[in-house]
């Protein structure tokens, strides 16, 4: 990382400069949240080299995106005229960008140029994150890895061979810990089947599914990354995330906004399945009494994507139990998905909470004489939309937890 004092303005070293800009603009966004970004040339590996150009002062807004599990993004415009755009690169030079407000700096992008779209009066920038590139890496043809362990015997290797390819864009990456995700009895390190294998998948594809599938039948949080800073490191970690106590999000409170979908419509108390036995073949149903009451008897018929994960018993009849009581509790679990949009600079955004943190959320009812919803939910994205002049804005995606 370059020498911070390179871009940091006047606000950094003198805190007593923050006190004209505290006040709020007529959108109610914090104009002491400011963003600074560096572009690198390409090093010899493809990673982030010599600084380039800060291009600070040109942005004009800009937006990120990360999401536990998929690619990143930052999409920023710069002024024109501006012979710094005849630095930046599409797919060549690399760009990092930092938040800073009272508490400091924290790096909050990195990643690759996509593309530069010039306009009259502007350009706009696309930028992936370092893991988006594992979409522009392939697996080999019929990689069989029978019985192999997800981590250490799957994701190690497949990394290594997209971070070692010939010129590959990922080469300037370590490699940090790799971890084998654990199975519903916590203890045992989850395999594939006899079965397993890759068939030119991008890798990409290739690790959200393996960490879908050691996610299937647990409760674990199982998360790859390449991190933000350097050395950029490509970790996957087999239960991401923390418990968050020292904050909360509530409305009316701290939030200004809120989406929520409960997903009633998603609702299914009544599920069934095939399950084979000493006698042959036949339904299994598992319900819920409580939601059924509430909600009326909503069935389904399911068929378990995979056994993977899942230790209970010994056959799989057994185990077929244990995964449909399971897709049950998923069945009924509200809600589903909540936007929250707090106050600005309520929180640090990676350092007061991270992805793949729990965090409680309450709601109050449309009348304010109730609660819509007081429970714990799961970070899985962060975006934030940012302007000189109008501050920031960031959105915390988050999911309901099985009941």
């Amino acid at each position: 990382m370059p020498d911070t004092t390179l871009f940091l303005p006047r606000l950094a070293r003198d805190p007593i400069a923050y006190a004209p800009i505290l006040g709020r603009s007529p959108t109610g966004r914090d104009r002491a949240v400011q963003y600074h970004a560096i572009v690198f040339g390409q090093d010899a590996n493809g990673g982030p080299g010599t600084p380039l150009c800060e291009i600070t002062p040109e942005l004009l807004n800009l937006r990120w995106q990360v999401a536990q599990n998929l690619p990143g993004m930052a999409v920023f415009t710069l002024v024109r005229p501006n012979k710094k755009l005849a630095l930046i690169e599409g797919m060549k030079t690399h760009v990092k960008v930092w938040r800073e407000d009272a508490s400091g700096l924290v790096p909050i992008f990195a990643g690759k140029i996509a593309k530069v779209m010039p306009a009259a009066t502007d350009a706009i920038v696309m930028a992936w994150d370092y893991k988006a590139l594992l979409q522009l890496s392939r697996t080999g043809y019929m990689t069989l890895y029978p019985n192999k362990k997800i981590g250490s015997e799957i994701i190690n290797p497949e990394w290594l061979l997209a971070k070692n390819a010939g010129t590959s864009p990922l080469a300037f990456v370590t490699t940090g810990t790799i971890q084998n995700p654990l199975g519903s009895d916590g203890l045992t390190e989850i395999s594939v089947n006899t079965d397993f294998g890759l068939v030119l998948f991008n890798r990409l594809f290739t690790f959200y599914q393996l960490a879908e599938m050691a996610m299937a039948n647990t409760d674990n949080n199982v998360v790859f990354d390449i991190s933000r800073t350097e050395p950029h490191t490509f970790s996957f970690l087999k239960n991401k995330g923390n418990t968050i106590t020292a904050r909360d999000f509530t409305f009316p409170g701290n939030l200004i906004n809120f989406d929520y979908d409960k997903g009633e419509d998603g609702i299914r108390n009544d599920r069934a399945t095939v399950i084979g036995g000493t006698a042959g073949d036949a339904e299994y149903a598992v319900t819920d009494a409580a939601n059924i009451a509430e909600y009326r008897r909503l069935q389904d018929a399911v068929s378990p994507s995979t056994l993977v994960g899942e230790t209970t018993g010994t056959t799989e009849t057994d185990q077929t139990k244990a995964i449909m009581a399971r897709l049950l509790r998923v069945g009924i679990r509200t809600p589903r998905t909540v936007i929250l949009t707090p106050r600005q600079n309520e929180f640090i955004p990676f350092v007061d909470i991270d992805l793949g943190d729990k965090v409680r959320c309450t709601i109050i009812n449309d009348d304010e004489t109730g609660t819509r919803f007081n429970g714990t939910v799961r970070v899985t994205a962060f975006t934030s939309a940012w302007s000189p002049a109008a501050g920031e804005l960031i959105a915390v995606a988050a999911r309901g937890l099985d009941a």
